[in-house]
């Protein structure tokens, strides 16, 4: 992380100033604030103050990130809870997923909207996919999916078995599909 070693974290989600007003060896726990339902704290680096999210703390400190996934995920939906336990990296894609798949009711209903558009009708379409060949309804679709705002190019991409500029032209309409412009 980067940080002086003045501070230190437990497992449980509790960070600690370890030389407690310049004093070696007195250790106290730092005061919490919520932002938007998470935990974060202040750590200090050449005597200025940085605000800090307490789960990216603990994961950082204690969980491996061999794939370098640039998110940190609640298991069980909790902000709160910075547990080490209840921790795990995941990409953005994976992040929104399980909050489907467990039923985080904060997920607005743009999210939710999204997700259904990428779900429905996967069979039909996972010929067109596998080929990398889409028909007009299903450029639409890719098109209507990417003007709800919660899903990045690069993740339908993935999501389409698709590289990135094919997602960008669709959306941009730079493609012909079926001898019908977008």
């Amino acid at each position: 992380m980067g940080w002086i070693v003045i501070h230190g974290v437990s497992r449980d989600g509790k960070v600690y100033s370890l030389n407690y007003r310049m004093r070696a060896g007195e250790v106290r726990e730092l005061s919490y604030a919520i932002l938007d339902g998470y935990v974060t704290c202040a750590l200090y680096k050449n005597n200025k103050q940085y605000r800090k999210l307490v789960h990216r703390i603990v994961a950082e400190t204690f969980i491996p990130n061999p794939e370098n996934k640039p998110e940190v995920n609640h298991k069980n939906l909790i902000r709160g809870n910075c547990h080490v336990d209840n921790l795990e990296w995941a990409t953005p894609l994976e992040n929104v997923q399980h909050s489907f798949r467990v039923g985080d009711r904060r997920a607005t209903e743009r999210q939710r909207e999204a997700w259904r558009m990428i779900n429905k009708n996967m069979d039909r379409r996972s010929k067109a996919i596998n080929s990398s060949i889409f028909t007009f309804d299903e450029a639409q679709e890719i098109k209507d999916i990417y003007a709800v705002g919660e899903i990045s190019m690069r993740q339908l991409a993935k999501i389409k078995n698709v590289s990135q500029p094919t997602i960008c032209r669709i959306v941009n309409e730079q493609i012909v599909i079926g001898g019908r412009q977008l």
